[in-house]
């Protein structure tokens, strides 16, 4: 009976196996698979699978781990990831490796297959992906489950836009040769879907006549869409960074079960303290979420009395309200040893749609200058009064100012250039405030009654007052006038900019001309730097070419550079991302004839991911538009090395 035993047991197993990898099917013919093994939990015909989130971009240690172990308890078929497995960012092999062994040994707890998805801290830099490949295979695949396809996209395969064409051609191939499964998920890290001037349209366009899912991670928030009458899911984390605020706001920790049941899939968002339905965070809780996280902010004035001590100021709260729902606001001064206010608790409920404040008088007679008085705060909690919700949709927290005068922006537009002329107004959060300007500095302060015209370049100068000659600082903003710049003449122009590459040790854009260049050549398609670098951080480019505009134009320019940039045109700087405040990104206005003008990019990578983006726009009003490189960027024929 044992020897029988013996026979017959191996028999079952590979039978089973057998049925399984029957079931599934790939084209993937490489020794490297990016997935664990193929022994699916194959027991009934429809199934069931696990979606993980992100665990990284900031780990939790611990969350990912559990996670593991409640799959187990879960029993479904196979589990799948969105990516960010790692904390990456690296070239040391050492250091790769280890933190490769270390998720593999936790998804190597799984009794289920586990398929991997690339995120952007798996493959930071081109020795990490090169890396992945040898150890996982294809970064981007698809494989059918039980007449079920599932695409898996590497949406870190372009810098500008997720997914570069040969990956599109890929997708589409892949949906073409499989017109006639059940359903179609397609999982990658990014959601691409909300990125303007990105190619997963042309994916979409070809999903367009079947039924499928898309699943994303990233942002370390849940959001469900429903776009083109489709399931578009945002996962939150299984351990990655996040401010834990709540499911009501979307962060949490979850991992997602769906089961294909009848043809269609039905999903639950499983939290480590409990379930949650697929549209726990919709549009409709958006709106009430919103109001209340706007509201925690605080929106603040305090106006002063002139002079170096500060005797007397009013505190004015202001409080917005768009959501259908009601929301109160609780509010509770803290103790402080030199001030006197007038109340020190006030509740606040607002009606839907509407705009409230809350004003305090606040007093002072120890003659203390402003810099020897300790902050003003208080205790505060923001929820909406909305009927029905499954949990409670709230803040709290303590806000904390400087005893001085206010620094604000009120002044709009936020553009600074213009072409003819600017109308130029402000706007004043309360009409119990004036608004003071001045065009020029001597001449006289005005008192501001509605939005004025300008014509000239302007340093306008203004503050705010109330009726008890309390006063704010004093704000300064220049509106430029500017003039189109004629066009060159280019002969046989070709899209693409020539580029010199650099390398040094720097903390601030140097002056290209005083190094010397590695390598030249020419970018043809974008803006590719991170196949053209030499070395992973620390080292610049200087790209040149010719700008070509389609008609006489006066529009706006935004640059997006990690870590800075400086863009030039006829030899003048417009756009400088290089300052301290910047954040990388420059935003200005230019007028340029019809034509070609010629323009100078530099770009500093310090530390990190390197990228760099150019988007356009009409209208300030506008949504920005990406700037194809053979659309707006040009080269001469046969061009020449630059020379410095």
């Amino acid at each position: 009976m044992k020897k029988l035993l013996r026979f017959v047991l191996p028999i079952l197993l590979a039978s089973h196996i057998s049925l399984a990898q029957s079931t599934f099917q790939t084209e993937i013919e490489t020794p490297k698979k990016p997935w664990t093994h193929l022994e699916f939990n194959d027991h009934q015909p429809d199934f069931n699978f696990i979606v993980v989130g992100d665990r990284n971009g900031g780990n939790r240690p611990g969350i990912f781990e559990d996670a593991v172990q409640k799959i187990n308890l879960l029993n479904p078929e196979f589990v799948i990831c969105v990516g960010d497995l790692i904390r990456g960012n690296t070239e040391n092999p050492v250091q790769l490796n280890r933190e490769r062994r270390e998720f593999d040994s936790l998804v190597n707890q799984l009794q289920f297959p586990f398929f991997y998805v690339v995120g952007n801290h798996d493959i930071s830099n081109d020795f990490m992906r090169q890396d992945w490949e040898e150890k996982y295979g294809k970064r981007y695949y698809h494989f059918t489950y039980k007449n079920v396809l599932f695409l898996v996209l590497d949406s870190t395969d372009d810098e500008v836009a997720g997914l570069s064409p040969k990956q599109v051609a890929y997708a589409q191939k892949a949906l073409k040769d499989n017109p006639d499964v059940r359903w179609t998920f397609v999982l990658f890290h990014h959601p691409i879907w909300k990125w303007e001037g990105n190619r997963f349209v042309e994916v979409e366009s070809a999903l367009a006549d079947r039924k499928y899912t898309v699943l994303a991670g990233h942002e370390h928030t849940y959001n469900y869409t429903l776009r083109n009458e489709r399931d578009y899911i945002n996962l939150a984390t299984t351990g990655g960074g996040s401010a834990m605020r709540g499911s009501a706001f979307g962060e949490f920790d979850h991992v997602m079960s769906i089961s294909m049941r009848d043809g269609q899939p039905t999903y639950a968002n499983l939290a480590m303290k409990g379930i949650f339905e697929k549209d726990l965070y919709s549009i409709k809780s958006d709106s009430l979420s919103a109001a209340v996280a706007k509201n925690s902010l605080m929106e603040n004035y305090l106006l002063c009395k002139p002079g170096e001590t500060f005797e007397e100021g009013t505190l004015s709260l202001y409080f917005d309200n768009p959501s259908p729902s009601a929301v109160q606001i609780d509010l509770e001064f803290l103790h402080h040893n030199h001030l006197q206010i007038s109340e020190t608790s006030k509740k606040i409920t607002l009606a839907p749609n509407t705009r409230g404040k809350a004003v305090f008088e606040i007093s002072s007679n120890s003659g203390l200058q402003y810099a020897q008085l300790e902050k003003l705060s208080w205790r505060w909690k923001v929820q909406t009064l909305a009927s029905g919700l499954k949990q409670e949709l709230a803040l709290e927290g303590i806000k904390s100012i400087p005893v001085k005068p206010s620094t604000t922006d009120l002044i709009f537009p936020q553009s600074t250039e213009f072409l003819q002329t600017e109308t130029v107004g402000f706007k004043i959060p309360d009409p119990e405030m004036q608004v003071w300007y001045q065009l020029d500095p001597n001449t006289p302060k005005q008192k501001y009654t509605k939005p004025f015209t300008i014509s000239q370049t302007s340093e306008l100068r203004y503050g705010i007052e109330n009726e008890k000659k309390q006063i704010s600082q004093t704000f300064s903003k220049t509106f430029r006038k500017v003039a189109y710049m004629p066009a060159v003449s280019v002969n046989t122009p070709e899209p693409g900019l020539e580029y010199r590459y650099y390398e040094g040790d720097w903390k601030a854009m140097p002056d290209f001309n005083q190094n010397t260049p590695l390598d030249s050549g020419v970018f043809d398609n974008g803006f590719n730097l991170s196949d053209t670098k030499k070395r992973e951080n620390q080292f610049g480019f200087v790209m040149e070419g010719y700008l070509k505009v389609p008609e006489d134009r006066f529009f706006f320019i935004q640059t997006k550079a990690e870590d800075s940039s400086k863009l030039y045109l006829h030899g003048q700087l417009v756009g400088d991302a290089d300052q301290p405040d910047s954040k990388g990104q420059a935003q200005f206005g230019v007028a340029l004839r019809k034509g070609y003008h010629p323009i100078r990019i530099e770009y500093l990578d310090i530390a990190e991911e390197e990228r760099f983006r150019m988007y356009q726009k009409l209208k300030w009003e506008d949504s920005w538009e990406f700037m194809e490189f053979e659309d707006w960027l040009f080269i001469k024929s046969n061009p020449k090395t630059i020379q410095n």
